[in-house]
């Protein structure tokens, strides 16, 4: 006997399933919506000053920017898993949630959206929570069909033979202007549509995304993009914006033969190639350093338009925000082609509200013992009154959706606890918001269902309210001074074969100085350096300098006139200076930047900089060596007679650690980043910084709060800001916030209660 045939629905038939959808949610989820439309109040967001900080307004009220966000796993909110986490996190008193929207899932081949999913998406939210204010993440790449019916505005690859660059379905050039029309018409529609609606009322924010991860990196950035037709005319028209003639062109690109109109992408022997080493020269390879601005200027201009285009298009006023402003863990992406050079233009922006971004991805900042650092310079968004959104994709011990993978999990619930805790409390310190990115449905469970789990996350998000209602400044007397355009004048940070690391020198003078400076016990802020002339000096007892390459005049008169002063500790690393943004310049100019006279010299191998038995207090005793992976040329010595030894390159006798000082400034040079916290614990001793906590325990901590995360535990002696001393038992591998003033715990259980999970 035959049987009958099974008929089967699959999802992956993408046109069925938007019709399925549409047919579904828009005949009988709208009798859901009249139940929530009644009490409907149209929502509106903003952002603004509060108290000293960035803050997240709805309907002109300042509310905690503690936000939980289902990732693209679980975008279909309806589903069990993403709804029963929607649900846990409204019973612990969340109310902000993210969800994402994907073009591809929505944008119909005959140019209409599909609004009844987003409709469902936002309505079962509200299911949970219908006091829910809701920030649609909406992704702008288009559908597989468009790239089809459009395959000329694809990107193109200067490694056009790797496997990369070979696979199927590429994805669109950020170069291409007919994807950016077509987009826009798409968003403002997705606008006008869905403000309306009932489901719409209850959006107060906006998180344009594109690109690879949506965060606005290149797709299949590793095959070195984009030599697509689009490109090459995007840097034509970028070139002629900034020489104007063909003769000027000519001139800087020292290439008699070359037109505005001939202009090309670089190919990738100029981009792997450096004229002196570590560096570009200008003079030599200007077409490379060109390209490197325009294609961050491009990723600003697709950044920021398309925040203005919602802006405009929403009816009422609305949060926007996208991923941006990423320094720290772009090494490995390989730097500068993945960076998001144009810091200052987002920052300026009157149409972004917030950036956003995943914490460190460096291990020893995602370990537990690490800092749990963000990806940005938080002092520079302050300075702008801009909100930085820290994206905590870390994996709970619940699960790991990327087994075989190098990414940190935590291995109990202990650890969670204290991860989390760590997290929240660099943010919290940071005067900055988070969501909480649940990777966890991927795995059919959420990554913090657990009620012992829960119960923190409503610890945290209450401490997040009262902190609110608290006046916030920075606690920090110790300022890191970063540069995102410098990377545009030095190696590539990882080579074609991307087996080892090319570029031996960013990783450690960016990423593993700045997870040292916070276990040295003092508080730390970052900056850019374009925004020295906005920051408070006089907070600033010590000042660290780390890949500042480029100096203008402007900046070099600045440093002068207002850093090297007032009795400050001032940090110098390997080079500063070394270009002005038209020539590398003489090692005369990089000691004019430093104060203190430097030579070059050579050596073979790895460098390694040696602290000497007679060094002066407070370095006398430190037994420690630093350097980096591999060779490095250029590389400097001291010089100069008037500096004190403090260090030299191992097995030599050239100085490579010194200091300097006089009535107006304390300079100290390192030939190689300094990377070690017990050193940089003695330089900030040194510049009269306080020194909350001798152990180096990660430390974090403004006006309202003193954060310790530990590896080790055991008893600490802290010092408050007015002298007060507290004598605390730490348990090992956990997070405890302290009030700033009191000493009290502001966590249940004054510590203990994640060290009690098993």
């Amino acid at each position: 006997m035959k049987q009958r045939p099974q008929i089967h629905f699959s999802i992956r038939n993408h046109s069925f399933q938007r019709l399925f959808h549409g047919l579904l949610w828009g005949q009988l989820g709208l009798a859901l919506c009249g139940q929530i439309q009644s009490a409907e109040v149209p929502l509106s967001g903003k952002v603004a000053d509060y108290l000293g900080r960035p803050t997240i307004f709805i309907n002109d009220q300042p509310v905690a920017p503690m936000i939980y966000a289902g990732t693209e796993h679980s975008r279909f909110t309806w589903k069990e898993t993403p709804h029963r986490n929607l649900a846990n996190f409204a019973q612990a008193g969340y109310r902000l949630f993210q969800v994402d929207v994907w073009f591809r899932d929505i944008w119909r081949t005959d140019g209409s959206l599909d609004l009844p999913i987003v409709r469902r998406q936002i309505h079962s939210i509200l299911e949970v929570c219908p006091e829910a204010a809701v920030f649609v993440r909406i992704h702008l790449d288009p559908p597989g069909w468009w790239m089809e019916q459009h395959p000329t505005e694809a990107v193109a690859y200067a490694d056009a033979g790797s496997m990369i660059a070979k696979r199927a379905n590429p994805p669109q050039s950020l170069a291409s202007t007919l994807w950016l029309d077509e987009a826009t018409r798409q968003l403002e529609v997705f606008c006008k549509e869905l403000a309306p609606l009932p489901e719409g009322c209850r959006v107060v924010g906006l998180h344009l995304a594109g690109g690879l991860y949506g965060e606005w990196h290149y797709h299949r950035f590793e095959a070195e993009p984009d030599t697509s037709a689009a490109m090459t005319r995007q840097f034509q028209k970028w070139l002629k914006a900034r020489y104007g003639s063909d003769a000027t062109l000519r001139q800087e690109w020292h290439d008699p033969g070359i037109t505005l109109a001939t202009a090309t992408v670089p190919g990738l022997d100029q981009r792997n190639q450096t004229a002196d080493g570590f560096f570009r020269d200008p003079t030599q390879e200007r077409q490379v350093i060109d390209y490197y601005f325009c294609q961050q200027d491009l990723i600003a201009d697709d950044v920021l338009h398309f925040c203005r285009v919602a802006r405009s298009a929403w009816p009422r006023p609305l949060v926007i925000g996208s991923f941006y402003g990423y320094l720290h863990t772009m090494v490995e992406m390989g730097m500068p082609d993945a960076l998001q050079g144009t810091f200052e233009r987002a920052l300026n922006s009157p149409d972004l509200d917030y950036l956003s971004g995943p914490l460190s991805y460096q291990a020893n900042a995602r370990d537990i013992g690490g800092s749990g650092m963000v990806r940005t310079l938080p002092t520079s968004l302050q300075l702008h009154g801009k909100l930085w959104l820290s994206e905590m994709d870390e994996a709970s011990s619940l699960g790991n959706p990327w087994p075989g993978k190098t990414r940190k999990v935590f291995h109990s619930l202990a650890d969670t606890v204290a991860g989390n805790r760590r997290n929240f409390a660099f943010v919290l310190t940071s005067g900055m918001g988070q969501w909480w990115y649940d990777f966890g449905p991927k795995l059919k469970a959420g990554w913090w269902d657990n009620p012992q789990l829960m119960d923190d996350m409503g610890a945290m998000l209450r401490l997040s309210q009262a902190a609110l209602q608290k006046t916030w400044h920075s606690a920090a007397d110790v300022l890191l001074v970063y540069d995102f355009a410098s990377y545009n004048y030095q190696a590539r940070t990882v080579p074609l074969n991307r087996q080892s690391f090319r570029d031996t020198l960013s990783s450690p003078l960016v990423e593993d100085l700045a997870e040292a400076a916070y276990h040295t016990g003092a508080a730390v802020d970052q900056v850019a350096s374009v925004d020295l002339p906005r920051v408070d000096l006089a907070r600033y007892k010590v000042v660290v300098f780390g890949n500042v390459w480029l100096l203008t005049d402007t900046q070099r008169t600045f440093l002068r006139d207002h850093v090297m002063r007032d009795g400050r500790t001032v940090v110098w690393q390997y080079a500063p200076g070394i270009t002005d943004g038209w020539a590398l310049l003489s090692t005369n100019a990089i000691s004019a930047v430093v104060g203190i006279r430097l030579k070059p010299v050579d050596l073979a191998g790895a460098p390694k900089i040696q602290l000497l038995a007679n060094a002066p207090k407070p370095f006398a005793g430190l037994k420690l060596d630093y350097g980096i992976a591999g060779p490095i040329h250029p590389l400097l010595a001291v010089a100069d007679q008037e500096a004190e030894k403090i260090g030299n390159y191992s097995g030599t006798t050239e100085t490579a650690l010194a200091l300097r000082r006089d009535a107006a400034v304390t300079i100290i040079y390192s030939g190689l980043p300094i990377t070690d916290a017990r050193l940089l614990q003695a330089i900030f001793r040194l510049g009269g910084a306080h020194i909350y906590n001798d152990e180096p325990d990660v430390l974090l901590a403004d006006n309202n709060y003193v954060c310790v995360h530990t590896l080790g535990g055991g008893i600490r002696r802290l010092v408050l800001r007015d002298g007060k001393i507290l004598q605390v038992q730490l348990f090992p591998r956990s997070t405890q916030i302290f009030d700033a003033i009191t000493g009290e715990s502001v966590l249940p259980g004054n510590g203990e209660y994640g060290s009690k999970i098993k």
